[in-house]
């Protein structure tokens, strides 16, 4: 008696075709979420930057439109300045001396006026530093506009890893011509900023 082979076809995946797609579909998801972190704090770090370049804008326009010193600090608790590299945001403030303050001197005593208050994302760092790369913690604009600092200062925004990519710099010269930005744009910002503080006292 001849026994014959019988051809069974098969239905379905097999359990290794099913682990080949599990493991592809787990790279390409673990790509897309690494990709997707990237874009996400790069986005972060140009938002930050916009406030901060209108921010420091906004302190220069209103120097000059109400002929009084005005300065722009680094915060983190957006009410006072900071001496150290805890800053996660800034103010800008009339530094006009009020109280027992003393005018132009880049300290907020809390008798003078608030003008923006800004607090970044957890992890995103604002820096004011100089071509050697010393770091400043505030800059002050005269009743002229011009910046009260000898030499042109960078302000930058960096995730706290000090991704270089990720880095977004401008800079502010004597005269206290900021590069990049968009000066209508800026007062509007500054504007909507003002009415952000306001509600908040």
């Amino acid at each position: 008696m001849k026994f014959r082979a019988v051809k069974i076809k098969q239905k379905g995946i097999t359990l290794i075709e099913t682990l080949v797609l599990t493991a592809i579909l787990g790279a390409g998801s673990h790509y897309a979420f690494f990709e997707y972190q990237n874009y996400s704090r790069q986005q972060a770090v140009q938002e930050v930057f916009k406030h901060f370049i209108y921010s420091l804008s906004a302190a220069r326009s209103e120097a000059k439109n109400s002929k009084t010193p005005v300065s722009i600090c680094l915060s983190y608790n957006a009410k006072t300045c900071s001496n150290d590299s805890s800053a996660n945001g800034w103010i800008v403030f009339i530094d006009d001396g009020r109280g027992k303050g003393f005018q132009s001197n880049k300290r907020r005593e809390l008798d003078e006026k608030l003008l923006v208050s800004f607090s970044a994302p957890i992890g995103i760092a604002p820096q004011l530093v100089d071509f050697e790369d010393k770091r400043y913690f505030s800059i002050g604009f005269d009743e002229n506009g011009f910046s009260t600092e000898v030499q042109r200062i960078y302000a930058t925004v960096t995730d706290d890893h000090q991704t270089d990519s990720y880095e977004k710099k401008s800079k502010i010269d004597r005269s206290g011509f900021i590069s990049g930005v968009d000066h209508r744009r800026a007062i509007a910002s500054i504007d909507a900023a003002r009415k952000n503080v306001h509600n908040s006292l």
